[in-house]
């Protein structure tokens, strides 16, 4: 379980590196500014962010003027930027490297009760907790596996 658990999380973390590299280099700012405007669907409030030496980009739209929820989108969407998300896969795969030695390892896993025991010698096959807790973000992929759930 621990090699199929391993590739899946190396797969997803390969595809949030190739986004991020994709995407307009960062960090993003919100530039905490709010147009109003017409367009063919009608009234909307269009919430602007930037990335550095660029001009203001649409990131978020809403049907009501003065809707604070895009003020609060383009806020996320500025905190999740590409050299954010960069760093994180970076350090989720050190965490990967960490964990998946096949010579075992010591960390937190559950018995066959479901009770987690912490620092027991992982070994073989089994999939520690931390794994576990690593692929818990993409339990709705078609390929992530019910008994990865921690």
């Amino acid at each position: 379980m621990t090699a199929e658990l391993i590739n899946f999380l190396r797969d997803r973390l390969s595809v949030e590196e190739h986004v991020a590299r994709e995407a307009t280099v960062g960090p993003w700012r919100n530039a905490g500014t709010s147009r109003h405007h017409e367009d063919v669907a009608g009234p909307c409030e269009a919430v602007f962010a930037a990335p550095p030496d660029r001009g203001c980009t649409c990131i978020a739209r809403t049907g009501a003027r003065g809707d604070r929820q895009a003020m609060v989108d383009a806020e996320h969407i500025a905190r999740h930027n590409p050299e954010r998300i960069l760093a994180e896969v970076e350090a989720k795969r050190r965490i990967l490297a960490l964990h998946s030695d096949a010579t075992g390892h010591s960390c937190s896993i559950a018995d066959e009760t479901g009770y987690e025991l912490n620092y027991a010698e992982v070994r073989g096959d089994d999939a520690c907790t931390t794994l576990r807790l690593l692929a818990l973000p993409y339990a709705d992929h078609p390929y992530y596996r019910q008994e990865w759930r921690p």
